[in-house]
């Protein structure tokens, strides 16, 4: 019986997590205050864009607005991902009418990409960045970003992906076209591996050793020698 009982477990701990995501164009705004810059706005690689295209804003008299309606397939975790201008950008998100929270496009930047079409290194870039963590629903979910920056409240959003499973952002490319590229690049390179690994989530494992190194290098003081020993500078504890 403690056989069987093992294998239950072994077998729910092996077994493949759902896997659901929704890839969303910010050109595709249900709802929309947004004012085109004079120039900005065309002259900018298309090329780069997901779609040809992005939702962009810049108008000094109104704070940008941009509604979404997105369908979630199924309920869990997601995680939202949003490529859009970090350059002086005070960009808030607000799902289901929650108050608007600034997003902070340092977590999990990636992909900085300037998208100028003469390649002038001024606002006109786009990053990867994580915008939060949500449980939600299956069913609608109502997105809106808010556009604030001092400079014109200019703000500009590519497109955002709600995922459940890890995401590693590479360009444009939605998840399945990550994967597809990947088969094609070993295809085009037999014999080699290509270095493509996947989003790693960090999670909690019986297995990690990180808890037993200090949180940051330096946290229990400088290593000094003591004797024969070399010991933390703070603590005087022996060192491993």
């Amino acid at each position: 019986m403690k056989v069987a009982h093992y294998l239950v477990v072994l077998m729910t701990l092996s077994a493949p997590l759902s896997a659901a995501w929704v890839w969303v164009e910010g050109e595709q705004a249900t709802k929309t205050n947004i004012g085109k810059h004079p120039w900005y706005y065309g002259a900018v690689k298309k090329d780069q864009l997901s779609g040809g295209d992005f939702l962009a804003h810049y108008d000094a008299s109104k704070v940008g607005e941009a509604d979404y309606t997105v369908q979630i397939p199924e309920a869990g975790d997601y995680t939202l991902w949003l490529r859009a201008n970090p350059i002086k950008s005070v960009l808030k998100l607000s799902i289901n009418g929650s108050a608007p929270a600034a997003i902070d496009f340092s977590q999990g930047q990636t992909g900085n990409t300037n998208i100028a079409a003469n390649g002038a290194p001024d606002m006109r870039f786009l990053t990867w960045c994580q915008a939060g963590k949500f449980t939600l629903k299956a069913g609608t979910v109502n997105v809106r970003f808010t556009m604030e920056s001092v400079e014109s409240n200019h703000g500009a959003i590519d497109c955002f992906l709600f995922t459940t499973t890890p995401f590693a952002p590479m360009g444009a490319m939605k998840p399945d076209q990550l994967e597809g590229y990947a088969k094609k690049v070993a295809a085009a390179n037999a014999g080699w591996v290509a270095w493509n690994p996947a989003a790693e989530e960090f999670k909690e494992s019986v297995i990690d050793l990180r808890p037993l190194n200090e949180k940051f290098a330096g946290e229990q003081g400088a290593i000094q020698a003591k004797g024969e020993q070399f010991v933390h500078g703070s603590t005087g504890r022996p060192v491993r």
